[in-house]
């Protein structure tokens, strides 16, 4: 069989041609969407009362962040972790507290302490940041794909005034004398008795 030179040389041309496209497929490495995890920023929060308090009084204190962590629940262990906090005493004196895991789901922790000594105590809330882990979940908005997000450091300061007279009663808000309106806020717990009865049904939102 006679084939012609026109002929090899079309056909040598279209298996070269086959083969450069497959090895270009071969050697494109593997890509992805992104380089690395995207950094969500934290805002801290730290809240101490009563202040001013006496010595041996109980302060409670209360931390928070500003976002819950994503697919927290009741359910599972989806939860804010290695918080910490540090009470500086007026002497200078540093106690700390750390909770491996944040036993609430909506990100508040709390804790009280007793008082010993006279003076401004100062309170530091740290959240070291944390790496998403947990597998993706199903949220009422569609499928949620969260892990790796890189949640940033964030800590917060307050302070609380010590006195070595005991605190009688608790301070709390004075009753309104112009016109207000609902909500009632939880500062402000003698307003039951011009507020009258809650009328709908469970808690107010």
């Amino acid at each position: 069989m006679n084939i012609s030179k026109n002929k090899i040389l079309a056909i040598a041309t279209t298996i070269l041609f086959i083969f450069s496209m497959t090895a270009s497929l071969t050697l494109i490495p593997n890509a992805k969407a992104q380089s690395s995890s995207p950094v969500v920023s934290s805002y801290a929060y730290i809240a101490a009362f009563p202040s001013p308090v006496g010595v041996g009084q109980t302060v409670t204190v209360d931390m928070w962040l500003s976002r819950v962590i994503p697919g927290a629940d009741l359910s599972n262990n989806i939860r804010w972790q290695n918080y910490k906090l540090t009470i500086t005493s007026p002497d200078g004196t540093n106690t700390t507290q750390t909770w491996a895991v944040n036993s609430d789901p909506t990100a508040n922790q709390d804790y009280s302490f007793v008082p010993s000594q006279t003076g401004t105590y100062t309170l530091t809330f740290d959240f070291p940041g944390q790496t998403y882990t947990w597998p993706p979940f199903m949220s009422m908005f569609g499928p949620e794909n969260y892990l790796g997000t890189v949640y940033g450091s964030a800590s917060a300061v307050t302070t609380v005034t010590v006195q070595q007279a005991p605190l009688s009663g608790y301070p709390t808000t004075p009753l309104p004398t112009q016109y207000w309106t609902r909500p009632i806020y939880g500062l402000n717990p003698n307003w039951y008795t011009v507020s009258s009865n809650w009328l709908g049904q469970g808690a107010p939102g």
